[in-house]
């Protein structure tokens, strides 16, 4: 009877794998998180809480009409929200992030399975259990209490109907990761790319970012906030912290840390990412292609965190996550976000746990060398693992032969 019962169980697991496999990687994503939730960092004890405590003093939605910490107005609304509900306030940062970590991984899997062409249970859920339980994932919500998986997921949305050619509902979803996070303009370049090389919407999409962002701030104006706030916030942002890189594998720490050369590196990122579009431009790159169409986006945000000043260890999230949506589609391109994904761990843990043993420059160098090859690649190389209905991965060099018969 009991080895009946067993064969019947193994036999309704078999019919519907992933739907079991997501429904375990999902308590263990729980249980992860739910083992950190009294953990508090440096960044929850100096910011999050006690701008918490602030806001609850001056009335909750009330305090919208005051500008308290450096977070902008959306994010600002839910904290006001939060200090109406029970619990710790360490505790309710918590669960928005954790709800955010979820959605995130769904939106991989289904982003991933976009680009792959065809339905696949199980490879969704293994998009989504590797997005849920990637340590990086789980320390930015469950140790730092932040919110990165927020604009990471519209970040990841918005991609995802951009390459479904969903143009106006793509644009809503970058205003939307905007609207919570100033990374989203790592972004910003690709935007830029795939319009002038694809021309397939009007350059008008891009005035939908700023306006998500004013519409979500709405409440705050209406009590009398300027309506410059939602724009100068993120100004004032850019020059909290004056160094050239912070606990991030930055190509100016092999340069010297000297803000004073903030203009040369943003003009640096501009002659990279302006020298990409010419390559782009000069060999017909197709980002409606979906091989292409990821890693160019992965490579304009690592362009962009490699050269640009103030870079610090969070905001290479949405990186690694590029960078393993990209290797699923080319299995050759695995040891890229293995090298981000690591590098991206072992900074986390410096500054959280204080871990040591190998120095930046080192790191540095992994990083920039992991970088230009990945470069070549992009430009020079051929997949060996194209998908079903797909010539190539990286189909430059086929498209220009076909141009040349």
């Amino acid at each position: 009877m009991a080895l009946l019962w067993e064969h019947r169980v193994w036999q309704k697991i078999g019919k519907h794998p992933a739907v079991w496999l997501i429904v375990a990687i999902t308590l263990l994503g729980i249980g992860c998180r739910i083992s950190m939730l009294d953990h508090s960092s440096a960044d929850a004890d100096l910011f999050l809480l006690p701008w918490f405590e602030e806001i609850r003093q001056n009335g909750g939605i009330a305090a919208l009409k005051e500008q308290v910490g450096d977070y902008n107005i959306p994010y600002q609304i839910i904290i006001s929200l939060l200090t109406y509900l029970p619990g710790e306030p360490l505790h309710l940062f918590k669960f928005v992030s954790y709800l955010f970590d979820f959605g995130l991984a769904l939106s991989c899997g289904s982003f991933a399975l976009a680009l792959y062409g065809r339905r696949s249970p199980l490879l969704f859920a293994g998009v989504y259990g590797a997005v849920l339980l990637f340590p990086t994932v789980i320390l930015n919500s469950a140790v730092f209490a932040q919110c990165d998986s927020i604009y990471a997921c519209f970040s990841v949305l918005g991609l995802w109907m951009l390459y479904r050619r969903q143009w106006v509902c793509a644009y809503l979803f970058f205003g939307l990761a905007f609207s919570f996070k100033l990374q989203m303009v790592l972004l910003v370049p690709f935007l830029l790319y795939h319009y002038f090389s694809t021309r397939k919407y009007t350059i008008l999409c891009f005035l939908l970012i700023p306006g998500v962002l004013y519409f979500l701030s709405l409440p705050a104006l209406l009590l009398g906030r300027s309506w410059l706030d939602p724009i100068t916030i993120y100004f004032s942002q850019t020059d909290t912290y004056q160094r050239m890189w912070m606990n991030f594998p930055s190509f100016w720490s092999l340069v010297g840390d000297n803000y004073d050369l903030k203009l040369t590196a943003i003009l640096l990122t501009f002659g990279v990412l302006l020298l990409g579009f010419c390559i782009l431009l000069k060999k017909r790159i197709c980002l409606l292609r979906p091989a292409l169409f990821i890693k160019t986006a992965a490579w304009v945000v690592w362009s962009c965190l490699l050269f640009l000043p103030a870079m610090h260890e969070r905001y290479g999230y949405l990186l690694d996550l590029l960078l393993f949506v990209a290797a699923v589609l080319d299995r050759s391109c695995w040891v890229f976000p293995a090298i981000t994904y690591t590098i991206s761990t072992i900074t986390y843990g410096f500054f959280l746990f204080g871990n040591g043993g190998l120095s930046l420059q080192f790191l540095t160098l992994l990083y920039l060398g992991a970088y230009f090859w990945y470069s070549y690649r992009l430009v020079f190389g051929s997949s060996k693992t194209p998908l079903p209905g797909q010539k190539a991965a990286f189909p430059t060099q086929k498209i220009q032969e076909k141009r040349t018969k």
